[in-house]
């Protein structure tokens, strides 16, 4: 199984072409790790001019990890307990495709020593691969013109504006 789908169910198919069937496949999760990333508020156009190479290189997060290839069976338990023994997490976004993962840290220090020490550590069944995420990879929520100088009650229970 991968990507939560049955090979059988992508590859035997009543088609002479099977490729067709794959290549659906491979955009259906791509289509699904993109609508969660948004969801999540992630700024998919900056990541995908990262992976093209076509955003700036030199403009990197340093507190934001990007980690790549990561296995099915990933959790965001297991990725909060593995990185949150070396630093402090503000939080982890990881899609239900599990094809990537996105990890912010408190402080930049602890981002770096996440960094070199669990690069290419062994991560169930495969290394950890590592990297500096584009500096604008999450997006900022702007708040509407006609709410921005007015004050909110917030209630200490639900957070909730009220």
């Amino acid at each position: 199984m991968m990507f939560g789908v049955k090979v059988n169910e992508i590859l035997y198919r009543e088609s002479e072409d099977p490729a067709v069937f794959l290549a659906l496949g491979e955009t259906k999760v791509i289509m699904e790790t993109k609508k969660a990333l948004a969801k999540a508020g992630v700024n998919v156009t900056s990541l995908e001019k990262f992976a093209t190479g076509e955003g700036n290189e030199t403009k990197r997060s340093n507190h934001i990890l990007l980690v790549k290839d990561l296995p099915f069976a990933a959790t965001e338990k297991e990725l909060a307990q593995m990185f949150g023994k070396v630093g402090s997490i503000d939080k982890i976004i990881l899609p239900p495709t599990k094809a990537l993962a996105l990890v912010v840290f408190l402080e930049r220090a602890e981002a770096r020593a996440v960094m070199k020490g669990l690069a290419y550590k062994r991560y169930i069944d495969r290394p950890l691969h590592l990297e500096w995420a584009p500096r604008d990879i999450l997006e900022q929520k702007a708040i509407p013109d006609n709410l921005e100088h007015k004050q909110f009650p917030i209630t200490c229970f639900d957070l909730e504006i009220l």
